[in-house]
């Protein structure tokens, strides 16, 4: 089994448009956005991780993801993280 195989129905992005709350103070609109762009991020790079564990419990080791790339999807998520605590926050 492929992680791609595995990744066939990740959720669609964020639409990319400002945030629709109109009575924020100036800033805010564009933080909130931003926030939820990473949060949707999040969720796709955990939907990923969770692709890799499956192809790793259920391939054969040949199979298996290289450690870089479930590495590099942890730091991707954090990095997610810390964009949407910093955005998340008031200004």
């Amino acid at each position: 089994m492929r992680i791609l195989g595995c990744l066939k129905r990740i959720r669609d992005g964020a639409d990319g448009l400002p945030w629709p709350e109109t009575d924020l103070p100036p800033g805010r609109e564009q933080a909130m956005a931003h926030a939820e762009r990473a949060a949707v991020g999040m969720l796709t790079v955990a939907e990923m991780l969770h692709a890799a564990e499956r192809c790793r419990s259920m391939a054969t080791p040949d199979r298996h993801q290289d450690e870089g790339l479930i590495d590099g999807l942890f730091f991707a998520c954090r990095g997610l993280a810390e964009l949407v605590c910093r955005d998340i926050r008031p200004a």
